[in-house]
C-alpha cells in the first residue's frame, strides 16, 4: 500500500503534470490565435486583391468594348468609302453615257447624276459656272452645253478628286489603326 509521502508524491507529480499540460494548452491556444490573426490579416489582403483584380477586370471590359467600338466605327467608314467609291464610280459611268449621246444635259439632270441634293442648289449653281469657264462649257438656258472633248476633260477631272478623296480617306483609316 502507498504511504502517505508515496500519494504526495504522485499527487504533486499529477499537479506537475496538470500544470505542464496546461501551460502546453494555453500555449498552443496563442499560437492558434497568432494563426487566425494571421489568417484573418491574409484573408483581408486576399479580399482586397480580389476586389482590384475585379475594377482590373471591369476596366479591361470597358477598354475592350471601346475597342470593340472603335473596330465598328472603322469597318463602317471603310464600307462607307467604298459604297462612295462605288456611288463615284456610277456618276462616272453616268457622265461618260450622256457625253457619249449627246452634247447637252439638262442642269438639273446634271446635278442629279452627281448627287447633289436640292438643298444645294446654290452650291450647284456656283460651281456650274465655276466649271463652265474651266471647261469651255455654255450654259444656254436650264441646259449645259459642252464639246465632247471637254466634258472628257470634266469627267477625268472628276475621277481624279474622286480618287484623291478616296486616298486621303482610306490613309486616314490606315493611320487610325
Amino acid at each position: 500500500m502507498p504511504t502517505s509521502r508515496d500519494r504526495r508524491k504522485e499527487e504533486t507529480k499529477n499537479d506537475e503534470y496538470i500544470i505542464t499540460y496546461t501551460r502546453h494548452l494555453e500555449k498552443r491556444l496563442r499560437n492558434l490565435e497568432t494563426e487566425k490573426q494571421l489568417l484573418d490579416a491574409e484573408r483581408v489582403r486576399l479580399e482586397q486583391e480580389l476586389h482590384s483584380l475585379k475594377n482590373v477586370v471591369e476596366d479591361l471590359r470597358e477598354k475592350e468594348r471601346k475597342l470593340l467600338n472603335i473596330e465598328k466605327i472603322k469597318k463602317e467608314k471603310e464600307q462607307q468609302i467604298f459604297f462612295n467609291l462605288l456611288g463615284d464610280k456610277a456618276i462616272i459611268d453616268r457622265l461618260n453615257n450622256v457625253a457619249n449621246v449627246s452634247t447637252q444635259i439638262r442642269l438639273d439632270m446634271l446635278r442629279n447624276i452627281l448627287n447633289i441634293k436640292i438643298e444645294n442648289k446654290e452650291y450647284f449653281d456656283s460651281k456650274i459656272f465655276e466649271w463652265a469657264y474651266e471647261y469651255g462649257f455654255r450654259i444656254d438656258g436650264d441646259f449645259l452645253v459642252f464639246e465632247k472633248d471637254a466634258m472628257k476633260k470634266f469627267i477625268i477631272s472628276l475621277e481624279k478628286e474622286f480618287e484623291d478623296w478616296y486616298n486621303n480617306e482610306k490613309g486616314e483609316i490606315i493611320k487610325k489603326k
